[in-house]
């Protein structure tokens, strides 16, 4: 009772795919942590609005410095070739003076963007992202074996017991956080509409769809 991502489970959502090397269009997300942990995660477009979670890491006590080494190495490791940007929580902008962790990070060759915060629409989103598309597979998946710590944590998150449309913060929610900060940097995961075009009355479109 009070589980938060009820459709999300390691047997709907973990798929073995062997994507072709090296892998470009990457999306990376991050939520930053230092004493609490942090996670990155890499995501992959598979065709048809669908999205594949090729890789992660949950790391604590690492200097932004560490963090943009691991995650270049983490990219060599995994194939990953072209990366369209990197969104970021937006507490790596924030500075009192000298320079943000976000700037570090930028220095040591990995550009971060900044996130939405928007809680309660990116718990929405999300839970979109986890439905199945028209074709029957969930809209955004996770690579069973390298993606282990999200199909672990992620369903055990439970509803804050005072505002239900959040997630319980006192709960190991990293990896749920990153999945949040990618969602709420793309379009809505749903189908397209199609619509009839509208063609000039008697024109000769007008009257084939007529």
């Amino acid at each position: 009772e009070g589980t938060f991502f009820e459709m999300l489970s390691r047997a709907t959502h973990g798929r073995s795919m062997q994507l072709h090397q090296p892998i470009d269009s990457v999306i990376e997300a991050m939520d930053w942590g230092y004493t609490k942990p942090g996670c990155w995660k890499a995501y992959a477009p598979i065709g048809d609005g669908h999205w594949h979670v090729i890789a992660e890491w949950k790391f604590r006590q690492h200097t932004p410095e560490e963090v943009a080494a691991g995650i270049k190495q983490r990219r060599s490791d995994h194939g990953i070739g072209k990366v369209s940007y990197t969104v970021g929580d937006p507490s790596m902008f924030a500075k009192q003076r000298g320079e943000s962790i976000a700037e570090t990070m930028g220095r040591h060759g990995v550009t971060i963007r900044a996130g939405d915060n928007e809680r309660e629409l990116g718990w929405m989103r999300l839970m979109a992202a986890y439905r199945d598309a028209p074709d029957g597979t969930p809209w955004l998946t996770y690579e069973t074996d390298a993606c282990g710590y999200s199909l672990r944590s992620i369903p055990a998150l439970l509803a804050d017991k005072t505002n239900p449309e959040d997630v319980d913060t006192s709960l190991d929610d990293h990896a749920a956080d990153t999945d949040r900060y990618f969602v709420m940097s793309r379009p809505s995961f749903s189908a397209p509409v199609h619509t009839e075009p509208a063609y000039p009355v008697n024109s000769w479109g007008f009257w084939k769809q007529w």
